[in-house]
Protein backbone atom coordinates (compact mmCIF):
# COMPACT_ATOMS: atom_id res chain seq x y z
CA UNK A 1 0.00 0.00 0.00
CA UNK A 2 1.18 3.51 -0.80
CA UNK A 3 1.02 6.27 1.80
CA UNK A 4 -1.50 8.34 -0.17
CA UNK A 5 -3.83 5.36 -0.33
CA UNK A 6 -3.40 4.82 3.40
CA UNK A 7 -4.10 8.48 4.16
CA UNK A 8 -7.13 8.44 1.86
CA UNK A 9 -8.65 5.77 4.11
CA UNK A 10 -8.25 8.00 7.18
CA UNK A 11 -10.92 10.63 7.73
CA UNK A 12 -9.59 12.04 10.97
CA UNK A 13 -5.95 12.96 10.35
CA UNK A 14 -6.18 16.68 9.78
CA UNK A 15 -4.85 20.14 10.59
CA UNK A 16 -6.28 23.32 12.05
CA UNK A 17 -5.00 26.89 12.08
CA UNK A 18 -4.05 28.23 15.52
CA UNK A 19 -2.82 31.69 14.66
CA UNK A 20 -1.69 33.76 11.70
CA UNK A 21 0.11 37.03 12.22
CA UNK A 22 3.36 38.88 12.88
CA UNK A 23 5.86 39.38 15.67
CA UNK A 24 8.25 42.31 15.99
CA UNK A 25 11.27 43.20 18.17
CA UNK A 26 12.10 40.65 20.91
CA UNK A 27 9.57 37.83 21.09
CA UNK A 28 9.04 34.16 21.81
CA UNK A 29 6.22 31.78 20.93
CA UNK A 30 5.39 28.13 21.56
CA UNK A 31 2.48 25.73 21.23
CA UNK A 32 4.09 23.22 23.60
CA UNK A 33 1.86 24.13 26.59
CA UNK A 34 -1.19 23.01 24.61
CA UNK A 35 0.03 19.40 24.64
CA UNK A 36 -0.78 18.98 20.95
CA UNK A 37 1.32 18.15 17.86
CA UNK A 38 1.79 21.27 15.75
CA UNK A 39 3.24 22.88 12.63
CA UNK A 40 4.86 26.27 12.01
CA UNK A 41 5.46 27.94 8.64
CA UNK A 42 7.62 31.05 8.33
CA UNK A 43 5.78 33.26 5.84
CA UNK A 44 8.19 36.22 5.95
CA UNK A 45 11.38 37.14 7.79
CA UNK A 46 13.20 34.69 10.01
CA UNK A 47 13.32 33.27 13.52
CA UNK A 48 15.12 30.57 15.50
CA UNK A 49 13.84 27.25 16.77
CA UNK A 50 15.15 26.54 20.26
CA UNK A 51 14.63 23.13 21.87
CA UNK A 52 14.35 23.72 25.58
CA UNK A 53 15.48 20.20 26.54
CA UNK A 54 18.77 20.43 24.62
CA UNK A 55 21.33 22.98 23.51
CA UNK A 56 20.13 23.19 19.92
CA UNK A 57 19.11 26.28 17.93
CA UNK A 58 18.05 26.14 14.27
CA UNK A 59 17.58 29.13 11.97
CA UNK A 60 14.26 29.25 10.12
CA UNK A 61 13.79 31.59 7.16
CA UNK A 62 10.96 32.47 4.82
CA UNK A 63 9.38 29.31 3.40
CA UNK A 64 10.78 26.96 6.07
CA UNK A 65 8.44 24.65 7.98
CA UNK A 66 8.60 22.71 11.24
CA UNK A 67 6.25 19.79 11.88
CA UNK A 68 6.06 18.40 15.42
CA UNK A 69 4.40 14.98 15.22
CA UNK A 70 5.13 14.65 18.94
CA UNK A 71 4.62 17.50 21.37
CA UNK A 72 8.17 18.55 22.28
CA UNK A 73 9.33 21.49 24.45
CA UNK A 74 10.44 24.31 22.16
CA UNK A 75 10.31 28.03 21.50
CA UNK A 76 10.37 30.07 18.33
CA UNK A 77 12.45 33.11 19.24
CA UNK A 78 13.51 36.38 17.65
CA UNK A 79 17.29 35.81 17.86
CA UNK A 80 19.71 32.90 18.36
CA UNK A 81 21.06 34.46 21.57
CA UNK A 82 17.64 35.16 23.05
CA UNK A 83 17.14 34.10 26.66
CA UNK A 84 13.57 32.83 26.69
CA UNK A 85 13.23 33.47 30.42
CA UNK A 86 13.75 37.20 29.91
CA UNK A 87 11.43 37.66 26.93
CA UNK A 88 7.77 38.37 27.68
CA UNK A 89 5.10 36.65 25.66
CA UNK A 90 3.53 38.95 23.13
CA UNK A 91 0.35 38.87 21.10
CA UNK A 92 0.61 38.70 17.35
CA UNK A 93 -0.50 41.65 15.29
CA UNK A 94 -2.30 41.49 11.96
CA UNK A 95 -0.68 39.78 8.99
CA UNK A 96 -1.79 42.77 6.88
CA UNK A 97 0.34 45.25 8.91
CA UNK A 98 4.01 44.56 8.05
CA UNK A 99 6.79 46.32 9.96
CA UNK A 100 10.52 46.49 9.40
CA UNK A 101 12.31 43.39 10.66
CA UNK A 102 9.18 41.52 11.68
CA UNK A 103 8.42 37.81 11.29
CA UNK A 104 5.17 36.48 9.84
CA UNK A 105 4.05 33.01 10.95
CA UNK A 106 1.29 30.54 10.20
CA UNK A 107 0.95 28.08 13.07
CA UNK A 108 -1.50 25.29 13.66
CA UNK A 109 -2.23 21.89 15.16
CA UNK A 110 -2.23 18.31 13.92
CA UNK A 111 -5.18 16.11 14.87
CA UNK A 112 -4.75 12.33 14.93
CA UNK A 113 -8.34 11.62 15.97
CA UNK A 114 -8.28 7.85 15.41
CA UNK A 115 -6.04 5.04 16.62
CA UNK A 116 -4.69 4.80 13.07
CA UNK A 117 -3.75 8.47 13.16
CA UNK A 118 -2.06 8.05 16.54
CA UNK A 119 -0.05 5.13 15.16
CA UNK A 120 0.98 7.16 12.11
CA UNK A 121 2.28 10.00 14.26
CA UNK A 122 4.00 7.56 16.63
CA UNK A 123 5.84 5.96 13.70
CA UNK A 124 6.92 9.25 12.15
CA UNK A 125 10.02 11.14 13.30
CA UNK A 126 9.06 13.26 16.31
CA UNK A 127 9.74 16.41 14.32
CA UNK A 128 10.73 17.40 10.80
CA UNK A 129 12.34 20.63 9.64
CA UNK A 130 11.66 21.25 5.95
CA UNK A 131 13.94 23.96 4.59
CA UNK A 132 12.65 25.84 1.57
CA UNK A 133 15.90 25.42 -0.37
CA UNK A 134 16.47 21.79 0.60
CA UNK A 135 13.13 20.11 -0.02
CA UNK A 136 13.21 17.42 -2.67
CA UNK A 137 9.49 17.83 -3.29
CA UNK A 138 8.43 20.40 -5.85
CA UNK A 139 4.85 19.92 -4.65
CA UNK A 140 5.77 21.08 -1.16
CA UNK A 141 7.55 24.16 -2.50
CA UNK A 142 4.61 25.10 -4.70
CA UNK A 143 2.09 24.54 -1.92
CA UNK A 144 4.11 26.71 0.47
CA UNK A 145 4.06 29.47 -2.16
CA UNK A 146 0.26 29.15 -2.40
CA UNK A 147 -0.04 29.31 1.38
CA UNK A 148 2.10 32.44 1.46
CA UNK A 149 -0.11 34.04 -1.19
CA UNK A 150 -3.32 33.03 0.58
CA UNK A 151 -2.06 34.42 3.88
CA UNK A 152 -1.03 37.71 2.30
CA UNK A 153 -4.55 38.40 1.04
CA UNK A 154 -6.53 36.56 3.70
CA UNK A 155 -9.38 38.18 5.53
CA UNK A 156 -11.37 37.13 8.58
CA UNK A 157 -13.00 33.74 8.01
CA UNK A 158 -10.23 32.33 5.83
CA UNK A 159 -9.48 29.47 8.25
CA UNK A 160 -11.27 26.88 6.10
CA UNK A 161 -9.12 27.54 3.03
CA UNK A 162 -5.93 27.57 5.08
CA UNK A 163 -6.90 24.34 6.86
CA UNK A 164 -7.51 22.59 3.52
CA UNK A 165 -4.12 23.75 2.25
CA UNK A 166 -2.33 22.67 5.41
CA UNK A 167 -4.17 19.31 5.26
CA UNK A 168 -2.61 18.82 1.84
CA UNK A 169 0.76 19.99 3.14
CA UNK A 170 0.57 17.29 5.83
CA UNK A 171 -0.07 14.66 3.14
CA UNK A 172 2.93 15.82 1.10
CA UNK A 173 5.20 15.92 4.15
CA UNK A 174 4.19 12.42 5.25
CA UNK A 175 4.64 11.19 1.68
CA UNK A 176 8.18 12.59 1.60
CA UNK A 177 9.02 11.02 4.97
CA UNK A 178 7.83 7.62 3.73
CA UNK A 179 9.68 8.02 0.43
CA UNK A 180 12.86 8.63 2.44
CA UNK A 181 12.23 5.30 4.22
CA UNK A 182 11.83 6.90 7.62
CA UNK A 183 8.68 4.94 8.45
CA UNK A 184 7.61 1.33 7.89
CA UNK A 185 4.50 1.35 5.69
CA UNK A 186 3.75 -2.28 6.61
CA UNK A 187 3.16 -1.23 10.20
CA UNK A 188 0.60 1.27 8.93
CA UNK A 189 -1.08 -1.52 6.99
CA UNK A 190 -1.51 -3.52 10.20
CA UNK A 191 -3.01 -0.52 11.97
CA UNK A 192 -5.99 -0.56 9.60
CA UNK A 193 -7.12 -3.89 11.01
CA UNK A 194 -9.16 -3.25 14.14
CA UNK A 195 -7.99 -6.23 16.25
CA UNK A 196 -4.36 -5.17 15.80
CA UNK A 197 -4.44 -1.36 15.96
CA UNK A 198 -4.99 -1.39 19.73
CA UNK A 199 -2.24 -3.95 20.13
CA UNK A 200 0.26 -1.80 18.22
CA UNK A 201 -0.41 1.16 20.49
CA UNK A 202 -0.08 -1.00 23.60
CA UNK A 203 3.31 -2.29 22.43
CA UNK A 204 4.51 1.21 21.55
CA UNK A 205 3.37 2.59 24.90
CA UNK A 206 4.95 -0.33 26.81
CA UNK A 207 7.99 -1.49 24.81
CA UNK A 208 9.76 -2.90 27.89
CA UNK A 209 7.15 -5.61 28.49
CA UNK A 210 7.89 -9.19 27.46
CA UNK A 211 5.61 -9.32 24.43
CA UNK A 212 5.35 -13.08 23.90
CA UNK A 213 3.26 -14.50 21.06
CA UNK A 214 0.79 -15.96 23.55
CA UNK A 215 0.43 -12.60 25.30
CA UNK A 216 -0.20 -10.74 22.04
CA UNK A 217 -2.64 -13.37 20.78
CA UNK A 218 -4.57 -13.09 24.04
CA UNK A 219 -4.79 -9.30 23.66
CA UNK A 220 -6.66 -9.72 20.35
CA UNK A 221 -8.65 -12.79 21.46
CA UNK A 222 -7.07 -15.16 18.94
CA UNK A 223 -5.41 -18.52 19.16
CA UNK A 224 -1.65 -18.57 18.79
CA UNK A 225 -1.78 -20.13 15.32
CA UNK A 226 -4.49 -17.78 14.04
CA UNK A 227 -2.59 -14.76 15.33
CA UNK A 228 0.65 -15.82 13.62
CA UNK A 229 -1.16 -16.50 10.34
CA UNK A 230 -3.06 -13.21 10.30
CA UNK A 231 0.02 -11.11 11.04
CA UNK A 232 1.85 -12.87 8.22
CA UNK A 233 -1.09 -12.39 5.81
CA UNK A 234 -1.23 -8.64 6.48
CA UNK A 235 2.43 -7.66 6.45
CA UNK A 236 4.66 -10.70 6.07
CA UNK A 237 6.23 -10.23 9.51
CA UNK A 238 6.41 -12.75 12.30
CA UNK A 239 4.94 -11.56 15.63
CA UNK A 240 8.44 -11.29 17.12
CA UNK A 241 9.64 -9.25 14.12
CA UNK A 242 6.62 -6.97 14.53
CA UNK A 243 7.60 -6.24 18.15
CA UNK A 244 11.23 -5.71 17.17
CA UNK A 245 10.34 -3.21 14.45
CA UNK A 246 8.11 -1.23 16.80
CA UNK A 247 10.84 -1.15 19.44
CA UNK A 248 13.48 -0.04 16.96
CA UNK A 249 11.17 2.70 15.67
CA UNK A 250 10.88 4.03 19.23
CA UNK A 251 14.64 3.73 19.65
CA UNK A 252 15.27 5.75 16.50
CA UNK A 253 13.22 8.65 17.83
CA UNK A 254 14.94 8.51 21.23
CA UNK A 255 18.36 8.55 19.56
CA UNK A 256 17.27 11.50 17.39
CA UNK A 257 16.39 13.38 20.58
CA UNK A 258 19.89 12.81 21.93
CA UNK A 259 19.38 9.97 24.40
CA UNK A 260 22.53 7.87 24.82
CA UNK A 261 22.59 4.35 23.37
CA UNK A 262 22.81 2.67 26.77
CA UNK A 263 19.71 4.49 28.02
CA UNK A 264 17.74 3.75 24.86
CA UNK A 265 18.63 0.05 25.14
CA UNK A 266 16.74 -0.32 28.41
CA UNK A 267 13.93 2.07 27.43
CA UNK A 268 12.88 -0.15 24.51
CA UNK A 269 13.07 -3.47 26.30
CA UNK A 270 16.53 -4.87 25.61
CA UNK A 271 18.54 -6.34 28.48
CA UNK A 272 21.85 -6.32 26.63
CA UNK A 273 23.57 -3.79 24.40
CA UNK A 274 24.66 -6.55 22.02
CA UNK A 275 21.07 -7.69 21.50
CA UNK A 276 19.96 -4.12 20.85
CA UNK A 277 22.83 -3.54 18.42
CA UNK A 278 21.98 -6.69 16.49
CA UNK A 279 18.28 -5.83 16.18
CA UNK A 280 18.95 -2.19 15.30
CA UNK A 281 21.49 -3.07 12.62
CA UNK A 282 19.23 -5.71 11.06
CA UNK A 283 16.46 -3.16 10.49
CA UNK A 284 18.42 0.04 9.79
CA UNK A 285 21.74 -1.29 8.43
CA UNK A 286 23.42 0.98 10.99
CA UNK A 287 24.57 0.62 14.56
CA UNK A 288 22.83 2.68 17.25
CA UNK A 289 26.12 4.45 17.98
CA UNK A 290 26.63 5.45 14.34
CA UNK A 291 23.00 6.61 14.12
CA UNK A 292 23.41 8.69 17.29
CA UNK A 293 26.50 10.41 15.90
CA UNK A 294 24.79 11.24 12.58
CA UNK A 295 21.45 12.24 14.08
Amino acid sequence: MYIKEWLANQTHVATSVFHLGRYCDDWKASTYPTGMPSFHLVLEGQCWLRFTDRNTVVNLSEGDIVFFFFNMPFYLVSSPEANTENIPKKSMYSISEPKDGDTALLCGFLHPKTIQGEILFALLPEFMIIKKDDTSSQKISQLVAILQLECSVSQSGCELALARLTDLLLVYIVEQIVDEHLVDIKLLDISQHAPFSDLLLQIMHNPTLDWSIDMMAGKVNMSRSTFIRKIDDICGYTPNELVTRLRINIAINLLRRGYKVEEVTSRVGYESLSGFNKAFRKITSSTPADFWKAR
